[in-house]
This record gives C-alpha cells, sequence and structure tokens, in this order.
C-alpha cells in the first residue's frame, strides 16, 4: 500500500461555505475537470455562489463544493508556486455568501492541466460510467502504478477520472508546513468509496 501519493479532497463541515452551482460566468465547460487548459477563454468575471440550504459560510483555503472544482486561496497559490508547481492554471473567481453579497474575489479555480495515465487496473476496484465507459463512476479502491508518475509531477488528474486529483506526499507536507484548511487527503490501496 503506497503512501507516496494521495487523493486530495475538499472537507465539509457545518462551518465552512459549501458551493453547489457552477461559477456564473462560465460556460459549463468539462475542461475544468478533465485538464484542459483555459486560458485566454476563461472570463475576468467568474462567480461563485455559497449554497442557499448551508449554513457554514465560513471560508477556508480548499473550498468544499459538489462540482468538482478545486477551489483555492490565493494562500493555496502561494505555496504551489513556492512549491514549483508548473502544471496548473489559476483562474479567478468571486465568492459570494447566500445572500449574493461578495465576500472575497482573492479565490481561484486550480485548474490541474493534463492527465496521467497510471491506474493499476487490476489492484484497483472501480465502476465505469454507462454513458462514458472509458471513464470510472467511483472506486472503493485506487491502486496506482507510481513507477508512470513522471518524477516532476507533484499534483495531477488520473486519466480514467479526471476530475479527481492526487497529490505527492512531498506536497502534502507543504500543505501542512503552511497551515492550508479545508482538504481532507484518501490513501492509496485501502477501501475508500470516491
Amino acid at each position: 500500500m503506497s503512501n507516496r501519493y494521495f487523493i486530495l479532497d475538499g472537507e465539509v463541515d457545518n462551518k465552512v461555505c459549501v458551493i453547489t452551482e457552477d461559477a456564473e460566468g462560465v460556460e459549463r465547460s468539462t475542461k475544468l475537470t478533465s485538464g484542459g487548459a483555459l486560458k485566454g477563454i476563461y472570463p475576468e468575471n467568474a462567480a461563485l455562489y455559497m449554497n442557499e440550504d448551508h449554513p457554514g459560510m465560513r471560508l477556508v483555503d480548499f473550498v468544499a463544493n459538489h462540482i468538482r472544482y478545486l477551489i483555492v486561496s490565493e494562500k493555496v497559490k502561494q505555496v504551489l508556486q513556492q512549491e514549483g508547481v508548473e502544471n496548473s492554471e489559476y483562474l479567478p473567481v468571486s465568492i459570494y455568501d447566500q445572500k449574493k453579497r461578495l465576500v472575497s474575489s482573492d479565490y481561484f479555480i486550480l485548474n490541474v492541466l493534463g492527465t496521467v495515465d497510471c491506474l493499476d487496473h487490476e489492484k484497483s476496484q472501480y465502476k465505469r460510467s454507462r454513458i462514458s465507459p472509458e471513464r470510472i463512476r467511483h472506486f472503493d479502491k485506487v491502486v496506482l502504478h507510481e513507477d508512470k508518475v513522471p518524477g516532476d509531477v507533484r499534483i495531477f488528474r488520473l486519466k480514467d477520472r479526471p476530475a479527481m486529483i492526487f497529490i505527492r506526499v512531498d506536497l502534502l507536507d507543504a500543505f501542512k508546513k503552511n497551515k492550508l484548511t479545508g482538504f481532507e487527503t484518501y490513501r492509496l490501496g485501502v477501501e475508500v468509496f470516491i
């Protein structure tokens, strides 16, 4: 069982805000969850709204959401840049509260570019999508061929499920050292439903 890579996800509790709708001003694009570049076509005035049915309003560094975006603070952007992460775009987004009041303009949709074809299909347990059989709908267990992940890649999308983000342990250590908030990780090779 690997301790070198982890699945990265947002952490939800009743105190933090949750986003459930696509960004206003952004055409519905699978590029935001599949690793396609959006530089030059992404609007300057994109907006996200906190869910009216969720009581939390506190902003954290990784904003929980149901739209599979990686919504991050300026602090996350700075940590990633300090760590030399280059395979990402930082698409600016403003976050508004449940009453449509601006809360912060210091957030980004972190668009991790490209995918890595490294899933161990034999050892992983998953269900494929009926609509797009080349995509995986959910996992019960994730195992990677770690030797297929390029050595300079510290954050990446899985080719079989691009909305899923993986990070290398040294990047996770940098997140912890910088006290980033609002994320959780899942170990590989153990039972998980994601």
